[in-house]
């Protein structure tokens, strides 16, 4: 779907750390543009007196000049883009750009126009093969959602071609039960 050599655009660090300082939140959402690439971060754990263990995301595309670097400046200005008061105390990051497994990123995110160009062709089944997966759901696209969306179309999907297939099987030997039926028998 992507023209050779071509990348999607997610281009996420996953984050945790030790935090002190900082209000203990849910959920808190920045505005990537505005931000640096700043766009998630949440508690996970209270640790009472040692603050908390937060988790966060930013990007880190090769085409901002200006994002956060993964050292430890790079990771506090990360946090001080939410909370500028708050201390960092600790982390571990993860970057998914540079995972060999993940495919060099994370989660699907194509470029504008890729989807409506070619939606139809990468759900189309291939013979009795079809496809269930969270990178091609019309809805919740890359979500667990989407993954379930898929399969849900899938299994049903599959389930009517077998069922045409078993009535096509039929067809044929019934017509040709009738037609024996019908032709009067000559002696």
């Amino acid at each position: 779907m992507l023209p050779a050599g071509g990348h999607h655009n997610s281009a996420s660090v996953k984050v945790h750390m030790q935090v002190k300082k900082a209000p203990h939140l849910p959920f808190a959402l920045a505005n990537t543009e505005t931000e640096n690439g700043a766009w998630c971060l949440y508690t996970d754990t209270d640790l009472g007196e040692d603050g908390q263990l937060m988790t966060g995301f930013y990007t880190n595309h090769p085409d901002n000049n200006d994002r956060f670097g993964m050292d430890f400046a790079g990771v506090e200005a990360f946090l001080h883009a939410f909370f500028p008061e708050a201390e960092l105390v600790a982390f571990e990051l993860h970057d998914w750009n540079e995972d060999e497994w993940s495919g060099n990123g994370d989660w699907l995110a194509l470029p504008a126009g890729i989807i409506s160009k070619h939606h139809t062709e990468t759900t189309r089944p291939e013979g009795r093969l079809h496809f269930a997966t969270a990178d091609i759901a019309q809805t919740f696209l890359v979500w667990f959602e989407g993954a379930i969306e898929m399969g849900k179309k899938a299994a049903v999907d599959a389930q009517r071609l077998m069922t045409r297939e078993a009535i096509e099987s039929k067809v044929p030997a019934r017509a040709k039960a009738s037609a024996a039926v019908a032709s009067p028998v000559r002696s």
